[in-house]
């Protein structure tokens, strides 16, 4: 096994060979920047209307657009309703949605204004310099700088599982002590690869509050909100319940809804990362702001020219053709314009940040809505129960997904989103060195949650031949190849589907040429290409396959009717039939099917856990008593005989288990 600095090494060497790679492709289609587009702001709110009204064929509660340019406000406009059980309708001047992880282009406006006045003297400083109460270690010896935690670029693990605050519930103190407690380990070498980090944002707003003497919400109400005049704008830091914030509804096959509780917040070290709810009017004012201002309407410039070149400039990236990083600002390209965007996610909240820079143009939406979940254990199996039984006609629940709603605008002023490098297919191209398991940068470091992680955050992704020259990568099959190492999906393939987003896989390599991992277009994460004995995805089935034959323990008393063996079976196979629902026990009583995982707190799993250590020693049990059986199942008759043989058989599905469980981190005491 290669030493860790070894491993480092080679991959800064992958990220230099990307590069020379790059240089190789053939040149791009539009080498020069269009010419400044005006938008018809008719035209944007007739395609606007269309998307949200009824025959828009979406599902979701309320949502708000703001469109902004050259400095004044196109329209800003709600659609449904802020609160559909009283039949309050969306006030864009007053609504507040929750815009997620938009936040964090408000906690690199922060960094901005601090560098402006000399506070921050380099987004290549180690962020060391300006932490008080927590000291920042290195990655492979290397101090983390503000410009490899803006561009998550890091290296860390996903960060550790504190759970959503819900009602009723404290924030903890946001001291050193508590930093290093959530502090991740690093998963890669700093800057060879952007794996999206909710605590490396948290960090840059701890700087924030170390250098101002302030917590981050009087912060950003001081230098960011009353400046702009966005009067509604707030850090939500407790569960509490937010005036006249946008509630949001779940939506269920049968046609029926269920209201999305609000009464809940992010923990302290996420807050610069997702905390901030404000209305579109509001956020309207903010894209002036960081589009260069307006004076005449009182919307001062938030960071110098120079400044916003660096926080909106792409800084970092996994590899030039996708989507790269300013200062926690998404750099990308649609068909020749520059764009600067961030997306918002949180439990019943889509948002969306789009801006165009040559064109002076802004683009703000913000969604309430999610598919309705009765159960979720039932919901990994794709099975959706009725939950109000009767004459309901069935309907597709389409509520609209952060790629939705970035699509909706940019299609209609662009058209569909076009790779910048000819898609001219390559014939001869050896699908068999891709084709494999990769697994997503955002897990989990040795916690009991891995296993749910995969299945409910970025999880894996099979690569294999599609069968017609190009490649399946995961449901999605027709990735051609363009170049070395990159394929396309060509979306007017499916007129359904909403172009620039994942349109676009490369792979890398490293030094020796093989292939390392890859990423997407719009990519939050690196794919790292496992061998097969370390895939999520063949361990979940091994672990499906021994739990079955595991569970035919529930027969063993049939086969032999004394000794120590008839007992240890049936245990291991109730442990096993416990497990699922002693994880769902922790499970946040939300009526959501996305993100309600990532609000499960870790004291919940403590009998998750306990039970998985249990099975684990029932297993070792099982192959213990299998290499001497007639000492656990002694009888001379033919049901003992059959019962010794069962006994191994069970013994042989025990070594996968454990082997599966092993490396899961379903063994020992991975609660954090």
């Amino acid at each position: 096994m290669k030493s860790p600095k070894t491993a480092g090494l080679l991959l800064m060497a992958l990220v230099e060979w990307s590069a020379a790679a790059f240089a190789a492709i053939p040149a791009a289609r539009n080498q020069e920047a269009p010419a400044a587009y005006v938008p018809d702001g008719k035209m944007l709110e007739a395609v606007f209307d269309k998307a949200f009204g009824p025959g828009g064929g979406w599902s979701f509660t309320g949502a708000v657009v703001s469109i902004v340019q050259g400095g004044r406000i196109v329209f800003t406009k709600g659609y449904g309703f802020q609160d559909a059980a009283h039949s309050i309708s969306i006030d864009p001047a007053r609504t507040r949605f929750r815009i997620g992880s938009i936040t964090k282009t408000f906690t690199a406006i922060g960094i901005g204004r601090l560098m402006d006045r000399g506070l921050i003297g380099s987004i290549d400083d180690p962020l060391n310099l300006y932490l008080k109460r927590f000291h920042l270690p290195d990655n492979a010896g290397r101090a983390l700088t503000i410009r490899m935690l803006g561009t998550h670029q890091a290296g860390f693990y996903e960060e550790k599982r504190e759970g959503w605050l819900r009602a009723g519930q404290t924030p903890a103190v946001a001291d050193g002590p508590y930093f290093l407690s959530k502090m991740p380990a690093f998963l890669r070498p700093p800057g060879s690869g952007s794996n999206y980090s909710n605590f490396g944002l948290g960090l840059l707003g701890l700087a924030l509050e170390d250098l101002s003497g302030q917590t981050y919400a009087a912060f950003v109400q001081k230098e960011i909100f009353d400046p702009v005049g966005m009067l509604s704008a707030l850090v939500i830091a407790s569960p509490r319940s937010v005036p006249d914030a946008a509630q949001a509804q779940s939506f269920y096959p049968d046609g029926s809804t269920t209201p999305i509780p609000q009464e809940w917040c992010l923990p302290p070290s996420d807050q610069p990362a997702g905390a901030i709810a404000v209305s579109g009017a509001d956020m309207a004012r903010c894209m002036i702001a960081l589009l260069g201002g307006n004076p005449e309407a009182g919307i001062p410039a938030l960071v110098s020219e120079k400044t916003a070149a660096v926080l909106m400039g792409r800084l970092g990236g996994t590899h030039p053709l996708v989507q790269g990083f300013g200062v926690a600002f998404m750099t990308g390209v649609w068909n020749g314009h520059a764009l600067v965007e961030h997306g918002g996610r949180l439990v019943g909240t889509f948002s969306y940040l789009t801006l165009i820079p040559e064109a002076g143009l802004g683009i703000f939406v913000s969604l309430t809505g999610e598919p309705g979940q009765s159960n979720p254990l039932l919901s990994l199996f794709g099975i959706v129960p009725k939950i109000h039984p009767g004459p309901r006609a069935p309907l597709p629940v389409k509520v609209p997904q952060l790629n939705n709603l970035r699509a909706i605008a940019l299609e209609a002023l662009f058209g569909r989103y076009a790779p910048s490098i000819p898609t001219v297919p390559l014939p001869g191209i050896d699908l068999g060195e891709y084709t494999g398991e990769y697994v997503g940068g955002r897990r989990m470091q040795r916690s009991a949650t891995t296993l749910f992680g995969q299945l409910f955050m970025t999880g894996s992704l099979r690569v294999a031949p599609d069968g017609q020259g190009g490649l399946r990568l995961g449901k999605i099959a027709g990735f051609r190849p363009i170049a070395k190492d990159v394929f396309w999906s060509d979306p007017a393939l499916d007129p359904t589907r909403p172009s620039g987003w994942s349109d676009l896989f490369v792979f890398r390599r490293d030094v020796s040429g093989r292939i390392t991992d890859g990423a997407y277009l719009y990519t939050d994460n690196v794919y790292d290409k496992v061998p097969a004995w370390k895939a999520p995805g063949h361990m979940g089935s091994l672990l499906i396959l021994s739990a079955a034959i595991l569970l035919t323990g529930l027969l063993s008393p049939l086969w032999a009717k004394g000794g120590a063996g008839r007992r240890i079976a049936p245990l291991t196979a109730l442990g096993l039939l416990a497990l699922p629902a002693a994880f769902f026990a922790a499970w946040p009583k939300m009526a959501v099917e996305s993100l309600s995982y990532v609000s499960i707190r870790p004291q919940g799993l403590i009998p998750f856990q306990i039970l998985a250590d249990l099975v684990a020693l029932l297993a070792l049990a099982l192959i213990f008593a299998a290499l001497r059986p007639a000492r656990f199942i002694p009888g001379p008759g033919f049901r003992d005989a059959l019962g010794r043989w069962h006994l191994r058989l069970l013994a042989l599905a025990a070594v996968p288990l454990l082997w599966t469980f092993w490396h899961l981190y379903l063994i020992g005491w991975n609660i954090h």
